[in-house]
């Protein structure tokens, strides 16, 4: 777990209550030692603040000599002439020490120790490998996310199941793992993914073309001006498990090793003939995640598509398709599987979507999040632009390497 934070800035309010809260919450679940110093150094600082404010009084000399007739402690107290109160402010050092000793310290690049009050953001990394996801505290949502993303493969007749070919070269798979966020950092999903060691494909054998283009930043700025001078807020559309929709290239086999975490039941080892599932491969019949011709198979459904249903390719720009009629116009910029959508009226996206329900593409509303960008929509100011999480993942590599 990562936590940034800011160095010489004390007290600053950086997050909206509801923030806070999770904040709170996954700090007490992900660092509970952590959680326990910041809750002592609110608990001392609050003592602090309740505790009587010691009057500040004029000695005219540095040196004075005790009273012979007080202790150690209360004679301090009592050659300020405070009777009591002396007493009573005994509490106030007490509760300063706790907090200095609770209190989080760093270092910047003076090598001067310098205490920190605020927590921007903490930041835990995602598993890198399927071992280290099932040794992780989210472990339970990443099986989940698994079974999702089986599910998902499966249903879409991927690949099928069969006895491992003699002579056949096999490909090792790996999962990915990845925590979806919102604009906002909080978390929206947890998202795995199954992709292909494409490293350990070989030209002419396992592919031949793998260009495949993206869209232009500067093109998805245009969009979203474009929607605001229309008054028609850009939308933001996701097709699911969009690679595994596009079939593989005629006249080319690819084989897998069965992955991590796939269960093969008794039944199909006996119909196969075969004793344990590391005599079987998983023979592709669609594209996959990994593969290095896998975005130029989808992108070229996905061109089909579009052009059928009217939309022209824009020149300057391969992944700006626009279409025209008496009607108006209609936007779509592709990032991949990532779809924005504008156009002269809302009549005209809405009929978009309902038109690209043939690749079950995901209407996610008003664009929050796009290209790394998140994305604010103000009827009567435009958009705003910024990109908070990109910069905070940047500190966190800087800070891990």
């Amino acid at each position: 777990m990562v936590v940034v934070t800011t160095q010489h800035i004390e007290n600053v309010e950086t997050l909206d209550s509801k923030q806070n809260v999770q904040l709170q919450a996954q700090l007490k679940r992900e660092d509970l030692e952590l959680w326990r110093s910041i809750e002592e150094r609110e608990e001392a600082k609050q003592q602090k603040e309740k505790a009587p404010k010691k009057k500040k009084k004029q000695v005219k000399s540095k040196k004075k000599k005790k009273k012979a007739h007080g202790t150690d402690g209360v004679g301090e107290d009592a050659e300020s002439d405070q009777g009591s109160e002396g007493a009573g402010e005994q509490l106030a050092p007490t509760a300063a020490s706790a907090a200095r000793a609770a209190r989080m310290q760093t270092r910047h690049m003076g090598a001067k120790h310098v205490p920190v009050q605020v927590v921007h953001a903490v930041v835990t990394p995602d598993p890198r490998n399927y071992r280290d996801a099932m040794r992780d505290a989210r472990a339970n949502k990443w099986k989940e996310a698994i079974k999702v993303e089986f599910e998902a493969l499966e249903s879409n007749n991927t690949w099928e199941v069969v006895a491992r070919p003699r002579n056949s070269k096999l490909l090792h798979t790996k999962w990915v793992f990845k925590t979806k966020t919102h604009a906002d950092g909080t978390v929206e999903r947890y998202k795995d993914r199954l992709v292909v060691c494409g490293n350990e494909q070989e030209y002419g054998i396992d592919y031949i073309v793998t260009f495949s283009a993206v869209l232009d930043l500067t093109t998805g700025k245009l969009i979203s001006v474009m929607a605001h001078v229309w008054e028609v807020p850009a939308r933001h559309g996701d097709v699911p498990s969009a690679y595994v929709k596009a079939d593989k290239e005629e006249g080319l086999e690819i084989y897998l090793y069965i992955p991590d975490g796939m269960e093969i039941p008794d039944e199909l080892l006996a119909l196969l003939g075969v004793k344990h599932k590391g005599q079987l491969a998983l023979r592709l019949i669609k594209s996959l995640y990994g593969l290095k011709q896998a975005g130029r198979l989808w992108n070229r459904l996905l061109h089909k598509i579009l052009v059928k249903l009217g939309f022209c390719q824009c020149y300057t720009d391969s992944c700006l398709y626009y279409k025209r009629d008496a009607g108006g116009v209609t936007l779509v910029g592709v990032y991949v599987d990532d779809l924005v959508v504008t156009g002269t009226s809302n009549v005209r996206v809405d009929a978009f979507f309902e038109d690209m329900a043939v690749l079950e593409l995901k209407d996610l509303g008003v664009v929050s999040k796009f290209l790394g960008i998140g994305f604010e929509y103000d009827k009567d100011k435009g958009w705003l632009l910024e990109q908070r999480q990109v910069i905070l993942g940047m500190l966190d590599k800087a800070t891990t390497e």
